[in-house]
């Protein structure tokens, strides 16, 4: 069986953009949930088209203006987001996202967003962020273990 691939996209230099990087990392440092492979992106989109082919599903993670509040994390089917050609903002959205779109594993396809509280050039994440951090890892990671159990 291969893997579901998590992936966590965003820019370390622009605050909470990278919170997707923050929350992959802390997961892949937890153990917890096997059969998981995490890559860690960043803003490398064609590194990340590459690690998706050989998944059988894929979960990104990212920053995402969903209109929520500052930490909020939301989980969407990528298939919901192309039916209404409405997708929350991610500066990711362009090529990652529209290659998704077409691939066989669209269907098995995951997004989980993460509401940032400020994107601006920045070493870090945003104060609010980093407080909520521990938090919203374990959103993601309780996320995650419903998308296993309905993935496999």
């Amino acid at each position: 069986m291969k893997d579901i691939v998590v992936i966590g996209i965003g820019s370390r230099l622009m605050k909470d953009d990278a919170i997707g990087l923050f929350v992959v990392e802390g997961l892949r440092e937890r153990g917890r949930l096997p059969g998981l492979r995490y890559v860690i992106g960043e803003t490398d989109i064609d590194f990340c088209l590459g690690e998706v082919d050989q998944a059988d599903g894929i979960v990104v993670v990212d920053a995402m203006l969903c209109g929520g509040l500052p930490g909020e994390v939301t989980c969407w089917n990528l298939e919901e987001l192309n039916s209404d050609k409405t997708i929350p903002v991610s500066p990711h959205n362009i090529h990652l996202f529209s290659y998704l779109f077409q691939d066989p594993l669209a269907g098995k396809t995951k997004v989980i967003g993460i509401e940032p509280a400020e994107v601006a050039v920045h070493w870090g994440l945003s104060t609010k962020l980093e407080r909520m951090r521990a938090q919203i890892t374990d959103e993601t990671e309780e996320i995650l273990r419903i998308i296993c159990k309905n993935l496999k």
